[in-house]
């Protein structure tokens, strides 16, 4: 909690410096967004990597805006990246985050189990995806870890790197300058809905979260307020770790390998109707609703056990 109190020490001016933080944040990412997805809806090849690329540039828009409202109150560099939480956590957190994010999915595959009594849609879609890099009639189990390693590989590396920058924003900037002032639940919830927000051109111009890429359409306003509501479950997993890491790297790693596994949730979760499925539906909401509690309550276990000592 260290990095909590240091927000008071610092002595940020909320309503000095998040109005600073929330312009910079959305208006240089919403512009993006918007012409990145135009570029997605009319384009195809070198289209399309320019506008991810745009995209993974856009991912940094809220680092940028927390240094900016830090150093308008004042705040050196060298506070500002204390202030922020960019340090080195502990290197169990690598599993710690692998382990959240599996679970999530654990979750996922779990209740469309129980909603369709078997588990053959995830062997077939995970086939169907697999068929490109592995030979046909590899059993489900097999390909399903070796996905699950190319998540690891990907989610902790080059996926964690781009996620750092939303990071710094939302478990960084927001977490030190609303969490203390508004506690865990209440700083949950809006910076919860902030960070779906701050998708919400990519929700509205291609379905983002709702429909596989070769589907990319516009979407009802209901889906931004469904996004709206997953992102706020997943982020009180997020506020958690961020708490009990100290860094806003370990969130990065949980962010990053979570943008990998979306995309096996999505194909799994494909034949529910869109407002249901993974991860930006109320599947993906539950989901991560049901290991935010989970962790809650285990961190809940630990620290009764430690006082009880």
């Amino acid at each position: 909690m260290s990095d909590v109190i240091r927000s008071e020490v610092y002595r940020i001016s909320l309503t000095k410096s998040l109005p600073i933080y929330l312009l910079v944040a959305f208006g240089i990412a919403y512009p993006i967004e918007i012409k990145a997805a135009e570029i997605m809806v009319s384009s195809t090849g070198a289209g399309m990597l320019i506008a991810e690329f745009m995209l993974a540039g856009a991912m940094y828009a809220p680092a940028v805006a927390a240094f900016v409202a830090l150093l308008s109150n004042g705040l050196k560099l060298k506070d500002c990246i204390t202030f922020l939480g960019i340090i080195k956590p502990g290197f169990r957190w690598v599993g710690y985050s692998l382990a959240i994010t599996y679970a999530i999915l654990g979750v996922c595959l779990g209740l469309l189990t129980i909603a369709y009594g078997s588990a053959t849609y995830v062997t077939s879609a995970l086939e169907l995806v697999g068929s490109h890099y592995f030979p046909m009639g590899i059993a489900g189990i097999s390909l399903l870890l070796a996905v699950l390693a190319l998540v690891a590989a990907a989610g902790l590396t080059i996926n964690a790197v781009f996620a750092l920058g939303e990071e710094i924003g939302w478990r960084g900037f927001l977490y030190s300058t609303l969490y203390r002032r508004l506690g865990y639940i209440a700083s949950g919830f809006i910076i919860g809905f902030i960070w779906g927000l701050w998708h919400a051109p990519l929700i509205a111009l291609l379905n983002y979260d709702f429909t596989m890429p070769a589907y990319y359409s516009p979407a009802p306003p209901l889906h931004i307020l469904l996004f709206c509501l997953f992102t706020t479950a997943l982020n009180f997993i997020m506020l958690r770790v961020r708490e009990l890491s100290g860094s806003v790297v370990a969130t990065a790693f949980i962010h990053g390998t979570f943008n990998v596994i979306g995309g096996i949730g999505l194909l799994a979760s494909m034949m529910l109707p869109e407002y249901m499925r993974f991860p930006g539906g109320l599947i993906g909401t539950a989901s991560a609703a049901i290991v935010a509690v989970c962790l809650n309550i285990a961190v809940y276990v630990r620290r009764k056990a430690l006082q009880a000592r």
